[in-house]
């Protein structure tokens, strides 16, 4: 057990209960309190002052920041001339202690904050916590009044490896969005993104370094899911856009677009995506895939359409099949015992 031998004044203490813990202030003199998520994914409590540069990774083999995790990331490399498939879990609820369970399984997770209910706070800590745990994170922004630019540039900042952006439906939406999330630059693709401190360059430690890598490291994707963006000009001036590194369908928006909502694999919508297959291939862009509901038979066919972007399910349906899985063992098995013990 540690001790701390200097005088601590009760009164200078602030106990504040989160979501995520406890965090401790101390103004007394030989006590320093520290807080940290970001390192190593879990709650460290209070560290002398002298330490708290030198604590050791996590069992597990932690990366060091998020900084360290991007910096040393190959995902847009992958993505812009691998061959292999890039899977990812899909993060729905924002919440923090989901993520870390969703990390044992993944090295890459989205966190859709369209779809769900996801403040920039919730969503920079699941980052955090993700980053702690050695996964990294996308980010499907929400379709807010700003036309989505604000929030993808803050969640960037605070670690997000990339950006997906919903609903684009023309050249002009991809163009805009994309350059956002490229820092100006005189070599390769140049954007309009500020500078500033964040969870990506541990709050401007590693300022100068992550401006260097940030263009080479950043993995910035359109979602397609309009009949309008699947029009043949659109489509190839879409796929055309400097900076784009991935594209994913959205089957239930494009189904919808066409008043067959869910009707996922109803021919118009089929025919698209065929198209836009095709056409992602001959750009050279990775062509994605959200396997909404993750049957052996969905995911067998998403490799085999040649999607290279595949993300799997989401938390909520991972809870939805696996209480069902285990429920439906349960009613079996009371069957077999004639219904003995059940309820």
């Amino acid at each position: 057990e540690s001790k701390i031998s200097a005088p601590v004044n009760p009164l200078s203490l602030l106990w504040t209960l989160s979501d995520i813990g406890f965090f401790f202030f101390s103004g007394s003199i030989g006590v320093e309190a520290s807080f940290s998520v970001v390192s190593k994914g879990c709650f460290l409590g209070a560290v002398p002052g002298s330490a708290r540069h030198h604590i050791e990774p996590a069992a597990g083999g932690a990366m060091a920041s998020t900084f360290d995790l991007i910096a040393n990331s190959d995902l847009q490399e992958r993505f812009l001339h691998g061959k292999d498939v890039i899977s990812a879990g899909w993060l729905q609820s924002g919440d923090w202690k989901t993520a870390r369970a969703m990390a044992v399984n993944h090295k890459l997770v989205v966190i859709d904050a369209e779809h769900g209910a996801i403040d920039l706070n919730d969503c920079a800590l699941c980052i955090e916590v993700l980053a702690g745990n050695g996964c990294l994170a996308l980010v499907r922004v929400p379709l807010d009044g700003d036309g989505r630019s604000a929030y993808a540039r803050r969640v960037l900042d605070a670690g997000a490896i990339g950006i997906l952006f919903p609903n684009v439906q023309t050249a002009a939406q991809a163009q805009q969005l994309v350059a956002n999330c490229y820092y100006p630059s005189a070599t390769g693709v140049s954007g309009v993104r500020g500078f500033g401190y964040g969870g990506c360059n541990q709050d401007g430690a590693r300022f100068a370094e992550y401006a260097q890598i940030a263009n080479t490291k950043v993995v910035i994707g359109v979602q397609l899911e309009n009949t309008i963006a699947f029009e043949h000009d659109t489509l190839e001036s879409i796929l055309q856009t400097p900076g784009l590194v991935f594209t994913q369908d959205g089957p239930y928006d494009h189904s919808g677009s066409h008043l067959v909502p869910g009707q996922t694999t109803h021919p118009k919508v089929v025919e698209e995506l065929t198209r836009y297959r095709q056409a992602c291939a001959k750009a050279k862009v990775a062509a994605g895939k959200h396997v909404v509901v993750p049957t052996k038979e969905a995911i067998e066919s998403a490799v085999k359409d040649g999607y290279r972007f595949i993300a799997l399910g989401t938390d909520f349906r991972y809870i939805h099949d696996a209480s069902g899985r285990a429920l439906g063992i349960l009613h079996e098995a009371l069957a077999e015992t004639k219904g003995e013990g059940a309820l």
